[in-house]
């Protein structure tokens, strides 16, 4: 059987700052996982969202000191591979995982026991660098607004994964994450990452600031994106989780994903 291994094309040497392969934000792992049959989870209405302490993450990922390679990679699929599935029109996660802390503090109380039925707070954005003044930022949903004020980005771009949206690497919060407009549309749209050297576009955000460029790389045809700076530790993270957590093929929804320094983006692969 036929099936497809996606694969985008990344400069890894743009990328700095990786740090963990997982993100654990505010205590939570928000995620995806294959539960059988799929079906959308829904949001706990009150969620602890405390941070977790060193001794909680290291025994969340007791087993993989010493391994590498292949065995690494295979161990971390196992520990990440059973958190709970959201559907793509589920948004509420981010009033939590990409919420801005700093122009929306959630008080101790809060924070053991946080209802997100009633909150409307700051949101951080990919590609934005309006975030940080209460001014420029938006909140999950602006006031007068008839929608949430971000696109939804695929980091890992949906063409480059042939993944659906009802569960699964389409709806992965690790890498479906909160972006400007413009930046998410026009800068990113579905092209590769990494350093383009010629054809190169200069993209701006919904703010009319610099956001990243996009072109060629030398003896490619396909264009190519590269973000700043400050957003490539993030893609980075959400770059080397995708294949660590769709390690293999599980069906349309969990398909297997493979990282690559190189072209071309996509090939058939048998299993």
């Amino acid at each position: 059987m036929k099936i497809k291994n996606k694969k985008p094309i990344i400069s890894l040497s743009i990328l700095s700052g990786a740090g963990l392969i997982l993100a654990l934000v505010s205590g939570l792992v928000f995620s995806i996982n294959h539960i059988g049959q799929v079906e959308a989870q829904t949001l706990p209405t009150n969620v602890n969202v405390n941070d977790l302490n060193d001794a909680q993450v290291n025994a969340y990922y007791s087993g993989v000191s010493g391994l590498s390679g292949d065995n690494l990679v295979a161990a971390l699929n196992g520990i990440i591979d059973d958190h709970r599935e959201y559907d793509y029109s589920d948004r509420t996660a981010y009033k939590i995982i990409d919420r801005n802390w700093e122009l929306s503090p959630l008080s101790p109380s809060q924070l053991s026991s946080f209802n997100y039925t009633t909150d409307n707070p700051f949101i951080r954005k990919f590609y934005a660098d309006y975030n940080d003044s209460a001014l420029t930022a938006d909140r999950f949903k602006n006031d007068g607004a008839s929608r949430v004020s971000f696109d939804r980005e695929h980091l890992w771009a949906q063409s480059l994964g042939a993944f659906g949206r009802t569960g699964g690497a389409g709806s992965d919060f690790h890498s479906l994450v909160p972006a400007d407009t413009k930046g998410n549309q026009q800068m990113h749209s579905n092209y590769n990452f990494a350093t383009p050297t010629s054809g190169i576009t200069n993209y701006i955000n919904d703010y009319d600031t610099y956001v990243g460029r996009a072109g060629y790389i030398s003896g490619g045809s396909n264009k190519v994106c590269e973000p700043l700076d400050e957003y490539k530790g993030d893609i980075a993270r959400a770059m080397f989780y995708m294949p660590t957590r769709y390690y293999t093929y599980e069906d349309i929804l969990h398909p297997k994903l493979t990282l690559v320094n190189g072209s071309p983006a996509a090939v058939t692969a048998s299993s």
